[in-house]
């Protein structure tokens, strides 16, 4: 490369310009389902026709130095062909097209198994041929019978009506546009009450298999032959391209190049979320060895992508893409960064510890700071019925699911490891001493950050409930795991406990303001959601399928609680057809048969009067009581002194007395004597 001229260069130039200009040739006005189908065909064949001329190799050359000096010039025109190659491609079909061969396949047989693949994919196309002529004689009969006599040389009749505008009138189509003036005023009359815009396919990742929303042209000999080449592609431009590429890209974007367009941006996402999702299915869904060791060697190439200034990027231009109302590109976003969000929960989990720091420390940059830059909760609140797809909001559960999955993780992990660092001591070196410390920081944040304030402040509203409700609707098309999310969501909120203050407890405030728990399990008896679980339970195909057994109990035990409330509270009936705006308030109110915060302030002041006035009461009597206590102590005492004194008096009398009569007795024998002696 180094040795290049400038007609080199130019050379190399117009050649990816003429791949470029293959790929991305087609017809402009794809009217006709038919002409759809025949373009999407050709680029596919198209694809399969590049591997054999090896330029799909020559893409894997220049990527591989694409740093470099002499071709970092060609770095945005290798993103377009990227992008033409990739587009109308599902990345979990083309992961899935080797996937199955390998699974379906023995490795003794696989030259009779491509022999017999030939076979019947010749087979298939004679009868697809000849399955296509038949309707196209159906469709010309149709025509000739609708067509008027003079059909070949139709004009066009202005009528002028009376409010001043004008009708065009074309001869020998007036029955045909007739029908998409009224498919178009059908349509426009259903837009107010379609809440979810079909998008005509679903992707792959977010359907059940054999749903029938998938369209026919993805399913033939043809695409499956370009969705193997594809993958293989994918492989080698992984583990040898995609750091270099992607390094080169950001730069542009980081400098703000004069180089880059409009839709530049949107190509550069999309690139990311292909490979993404791609590397994601592969890896969850491979059974061979061989293939996820070499993947394995990938996973650093995606982490060039996971920075935080890809970070900022996505979501700055999903912020744009809200406030100017461009809802296509807001899409690829959200899609694009609910699969970093996955990523990052790999890296979270990963044997590596670089992985592991990387993650704690994009969490920390997304929820932990003091100006996060999630838009998980901008991006719930900003959603408008009959506006996004099935996509978009398939891609909004799985982007819930995930962040709270991670949090709730990551704060257990935090909170434990805490806890062992401060019974254990542990020396380190001064170079290890600054990423420990910035470790450790990160994990204290994470280990305060609350999770459940997060939720209840953040996620929870009535409008995300709804949101949930109409794609739980769609639950025979949707996957398996969408559906789960779903219910695990709803679950997570009969379970989430409304906080209270130590103010309104019922041991501290008597019987008259008894409270109960309180949940947010009133927020899902809307009319809304019991019509969908109602039509779950009803749905005899689903009482024998394992995959639904977790939606038919739910269902099942939300019904149940609904019965015992309305029992209990009649008024649930009138509620269901409201939408509150508090939902936290009401949750509480349902529960506490509307004990609101100032009944429950009343009936505190006035247990507190009855207890007071008891108190009074109580000391009152006791005063009196003691009062009389003493005083009948103290007329015991004085009565106890008096007949002391006459106690002591008695007895010194008595004494008195004794002596005298001890004298008197003394002195009658002495005179008795006496009286004798006489």
């Amino acid at each position: 490369g180094m040795m290049r001229s400038n007609e080199d260069h130019l050379t190399v130039e117009l050649i990816l310009h003429l791949f470029r200009n293959l790929l991305c040739a087609g017809e402009p006005l794809l009217k006709d389902a038919d002409k759809a189908q025949s373009s999407t065909k050709l680029h596919q064949e198209s694809i399969t026709l590049f591997e054999k001329e090896m330029v799909l190799d020559i893409l894997l050359v220049i990527g591989q130095e694409m740093e470099s000096r002499e071709n970092k010039q060609y770095n945005l025109l290798v993103m377009e062909i990227l992008h033409h190659i990739l587009k109308n491609q599902d990345p979990t079909l083309v992961a899935r097209s080797v996937l199955e061969n390998e699974s379906k396949a023995p490795s003794n047989n696989r030259g009779n198994h491509a022999r017999s693949y030939s076979s019947r994919s010749q087979g298939s196309q004679s009868a697809s041929s000849g399955l296509k002529s038949k309707l196209q004689k159906e469709r010309n009969r149709l025509y000739a019978a609708n067509s008027s006599r003079h059909s070949h040389f139709g004009g066009t009749l202005v009528v002028q009506k009376k409010s001043g505008q004008q009708q065009f009138v074309a001869a020998g189509i007036q029955s045909s546009s007739n029908t998409i003036r009224s498919q178009a005023d059908i349509k426009r009359k259903t837009k107010k009450h379609q809440h979810i815009i079909g998008s005509g396919r679903s992707m792959a990742a977010y359907s059940r298999p054999g749903a029938g929303n998938a369209s026919s042209i993805y399913a033939g000999p043809t695409s499956h032959r370009a969705q193997c080449v594809l993958n293989s592609f994918c492989t080698k431009f992984l583990s040898q391209c995609y750091g270099p590429v992607m390094k080169s890209l950001k730069n542009e974007f980081r400098r703000e190049s004069n180089r880059l367009e409009e839709e530049d941006k949107v190509i550069f996402f999309r690139i990311i979320w292909f490979f993404s999702q791609w590397w994601r299915v592969t890896m969850s869904e491979s059974n061979c060895t061989k293939s996820q060791s070499m993947l394995k060697k990938s996973v650093g190439q995606l982490i060039f992508t996971m920075d935080v200034f890809t970070f900022n990027l996505v979501l700055v231009s999903g912020d744009f893409y809200l406030e100017h109302k461009k809802y296509k590109n807001l899409a690829q976003v959200v899609s694009l960064y609910t699969e970093m969000v996955r990523l990052l929960h790999v890296m979270y989990d990963s044997s590596d510890s670089t992985e592991q720091i990387m993650a704690l420390g994009l969490m920390d940059r997304l929820f932990y700071q003091s100006e996060p830059i999630d838009r998980l909760p901008k991006l719930l609140s900003r959603w408008i019925p009959g506006t996004f797809t099935v996509e978009y909001l398939c891609d909004l559960v799985e982007l819930i699911h995930m962040t709270l999955k991670l949090l709730d993780r990551n704060q257990k992990v935090c909170e434990n490891v805490q806890e062992e660092g401060k019974k254990i001591k542990r020396r380190a070196k001064k170079d290890e001493e600054e990423v420990k410390d910035a470790v450790s920081r990160m994990k204290a944040t994470a280990a305060e950050f609350d999770t459940v304030s997060y939720l209840a402040r953040k996620i929870v509203s009535n409008q995300v409930v709804f949101m949930l409700t109409q794609l739980l609707s769609q639950y025979t098309s949707n996957a398996t795991h969408i559906n789960d999310h779903i219910i695990c969501f709803f679950i997570r909120l009969c379970k989430f406990v409304v906080a209270k203050d130590d103010f309104y407890d019922a041991d501290e405030t008597g019987d008259l303001i008894n409270t109960s728990k309180v949940t947010l399990e009133p927020m899902l008896f809307n009319i809304n959601l019991m019509m969908v679980l109602n039509e779950i339970l009803n749905d005899k195909s689903l009482r024998n399928s394992k995959e639904f057994e977790p939606m038919l109990n739910f269902a099942s035990t939300l019904v149940k609680n609904f019965a015992k409330a309305s029992e209990e509270n009649p008024m649930l009936y009138v509620e269901t057809l409201f939408r509150h705006p508090t939902p936290h308030r009401f949750c509480e109110n349902f529960t506490n048969f509307y004990v609101s915060e100032e009944l429950r302030m009343i009936a505190e002041r006035e247990v507190l009067m009855e207890q007071q006035t008891e108190a009074d009461g109580f000391e009152s009597k006791q005063g009196s009581s003691l009062t009389s206590i003493r005083d009948d102590e103290d007329e015991e005492e004085e009565m106890e002194f008096v007949d002391d004194d006459e106690i002591i008096s008695k007895g010194t009398g008595e004494k008195h007395d004794r002596d005298e009569t001890d004298g008197k007795d003394d002195s009658l024998p002495n005179v008795q004597d006496g009286a004798e002696s006489d």
